[in-house]
């Protein structure tokens, strides 16, 4: 009787498990607090006037804290790609002068954005450029900050440990 007992409430806590892991669209892994929405992506190799890649990557950043949390306003995360076994920049955005404040991720808050990958293939006098193969396995990389230097001009303090300024991995192809 036990046995039949336990089997049907095994069931329904697998299920209730499964459902509550779906209803979020981002994918996390332990000590990061960056998600991306899924775990491969799609590069779409343009060719024109000048050879290129193209592809989005949504992700969240997620404030597990009680304290605010900041993004330097114009800097988007590095792509990071998994090469003979250590991690290398693939792509950081050219940014022209940033004057935009921080972003703030409340306590228990989230700030969800989306990466836009433009590169262009080597040899194309052009910038920025995609300088590894392009299919591999892929990281975000962004600095959060737990403060800022001061209201007036604000600059981020006291960087989170690396290991939290990640992503997911995630596969390009």
């Amino acid at each position: 009787m036990r046995c039949l007992i336990v089997f049907p409430l095994l069931g329904v806590l697998l299920s209730a498990c499964s459902l509550s892991e779906d209803s979020s669209p981002f994918v996390s892994e332990p000590g990061g607090l960056l998600e991306t929405d899924r775990t491969r992506y799609e590069a779409q190799f343009l060719r024109d006037d000048r050879d290129r890649i193209e592809f989005d990557v949504p992700f969240l950043a997620r404030n597990s804290t009680d304290a605010p949390l900041y993004l330097m306003g114009c800097y988007p995360p590095v792509l990071e790609k998994h090469v003979d076994g250590a991690w290398t920049a693939a792509y950081d955005a050219i940014l022209q002068t940033c004057l935009d404040p921080p972003h703030v991720i409340p306590g228990g808050g989230e700030w969800i954005d989306t990466l836009r990958v433009v590169a262009f293939l080597p040899g194309q006098n052009a910038s920025p450029t995609f300088d590894v193969e392009v299919e591999g396995v892929y990281r975000l990389r962004w600095k959060i900050y737990a403060g800022l230097t001061d209201q007036e001009s604000p600059v981020g303090r006291d960087p989170l440990p690396p290991e939290q300024q990640l992503s997911n991995t995630f596969e390009v192809y």
